[in-house]
């Protein structure tokens, strides 16, 4: 649930405005071409590396009641972003000016509801996804709004893992499982073809034995992690 904007937001917005001609933000608002409603998106809203495509979640409805929900997770993602890349203002700063962006576009796309009934409608979809939970998000998503575990796992998305459930990970065999396959790295418990932690234990249907034709296979996703 987003923060209900104040007043300082509400001219801190009306200051960027006013200072938006011939501003990198005003090019990074400018970016913005299309919403695209086709894939997971943590957060139920996000925006691409480039600034042209809005995600919204798969799952999330199009209205909530007399609500077109479209311009406004566009209205927020896109001066959020705009905030962070053109503008260089840190995140919670960035969202709460995006937050009064939303607001203000609320009171016309929808007058007499109010930020809090607005929050309230939302609630049910907020359902933050754990990182094991996500098999489908944006190949250009942009990251900084996530940390911790769901941030590594949306990272090695980007560097073309794939999930345990498209290689079907499951518990492996005494001839074969992770432990003794080319793409497990046992100091970090990870694959380079596998998002996760792995288990020695376990295999999946890449599993390829250790020096197999020199590891003839060449795993996607070697840079290493973030911590």
């Amino acid at each position: 649930m987003i923060n209900e904007p104040t007043r300082n937001d509400f001219l801190r917005l009306q200051g960027v405005r006013m200072g938006l001609k011939g501003s990198t933000m005003k090019t990074w608002l400018g970016r913005f071409r299309r919403v695209d409603r086709s894939k997971q998106v943590p957060g139920l809203r996000g925006i691409s590396n480039d600034g042209t495509t809005v995600y919204i979640d798969r799952a999330m409805p199009r209205t909530l009641g007399a609500i077109l929900l479209d311009p406004l997770f566009a209205a927020y993602t896109t001066v959020r972003h705009g905030l962070t890349m053109g503008a260089r203002v840190d995140q919670k700063t960035a969202s709460g000016l995006a937050a009064a962006a939303e607001h203000q576009l609320l009171t016309h796309i929808a007058p007499g509801v109010s930020w809090t009934e607005y929050q309230i409608l939302l609630h049910p979809y907020e359902r933050e996804l754990e990182p094991e939970e996500v098999e489908d998000p944006p190949p250009d998503l942009a990251l900084y709004p996530y940390s911790g575990p769901l941030y590594k796992t949306l990272w090695e998305f980007q560097q073309g893992k794939v999930p345990k459930s498209a290689v079907a990970y499951r518990k492996g065999s005494p001839a074969e499982h992770c432990g003794n396959c080319s793409m497990f790295r046992p100091h970090s418990h990870s694959c380079t073809l596998v998002i996760g932690l792995i288990s020695p234990r376990y295999v999946c249907d890449e599993w390829e034995k250790k020096g197999a034709q020199a590891d003839s296979r060449t795993p996607v996703g070697q840079a290493d992690a973030p911590a």
